[in-house]
């Protein structure tokens, strides 16, 4: 999914920072109560308490996320190891 987006030139605006735009929409999520994102670097560190300190989506961040979203939508679970589909199966059975 992530070369997908690449190719589709989804991360060229070097003012979103998609992992902190995912950040906050999960942090923004009533149903999550708790998340540990991955913290490899200092700027892995910085984006992450970023996202926590503030919340809101900016209206470039939310377009983002529709782009993506909308992506992933389109190609099914091509984007998931087979491991992994059930997730397709278990995401729509959860918005019907």
């Amino acid at each position: 999914m992530i070369e997908l987006a690449m190719k589709k030139g989804f991360f060229k605006d070097k003012q979103v920072n998609p992992a902190r735009a995912m950040l906050r929409y999960v942090f923004k999520s009533p149903e999550i109560d708790c998340t540990m994102p991955a913290m490899n670097s200092m700027d892995e560190l910085y984006n992450n308490l970023n996202a926590a300190y503030f919340m809101n989506l900016s209206s470039q961040e939310e377009q983002l996320l529709k782009k993506l979203s909308d992506t992933a939508a389109a190609t099914k679970s091509a984007y998931l190891s087979d491991h992994y589909k059930w997730l397709e199966n278990w995401a729509s059975n959860r918005k019907a």
